[in-house]
């Protein structure tokens, strides 16, 4: 089940079957309050027309981004492909590992961190996050 919520001012999307967390901008958070799963590779056109005032490049961008993340079994999960991943050039397996990579991702200046894991761990962890 995908929660969407807003916590100091971010928007955040929490799939409690995968156990990710992802902060969305303005325009992810509109297209994930209409959106249901299974996510068709391409953006239905009801959504486009939803999203007319927007860029149509940015709502492909942003679409393509969702879906992947739907396909990675990490938006819209079933319940048995919880898997550990960082946006970015990062992967972790293990707590150790996903707190190395956060520290690198901050030491960058990244903004945009998208993990998953246990809920348990990942709660935590978004909570130093954010």
């Amino acid at each position: 089940m995908l929660h969407i919520f807003k916590v100091s001012g971010k928007k955040i999307a929490f799939d409690s079957a995968s156990g990710a967390f992802i902060q969305l901008t303005a325009l992810a958070n509109k297209m994930l309050g209409a959106l249901t799963a299974p996510l068709p590779p391409l953006c239905p056109t009801s959504l486009r027309y939803e999203l007319a005032k927007y860029d149509s490049e940015d709502v492909s961008d942003t679409y393509d981004s969702l879906y992947s993340l739907h396909e990675n079994g990490i938006l819209f999960a079933r319940g048995d492909e919880a898997k550990l991943m960082l946006e970015g050039e990062y992967a972790a397996e293990s707590e150790d590992e996903i707190s190395e990579a956060l520290r690198c991702i901050k030491s960058e200046g990244k903004t945009t961190v998208s993990f998953i894991g246990s809920s348990e761990i990942a709660s935590r962890l978004a909570k130093e996050i954010l």
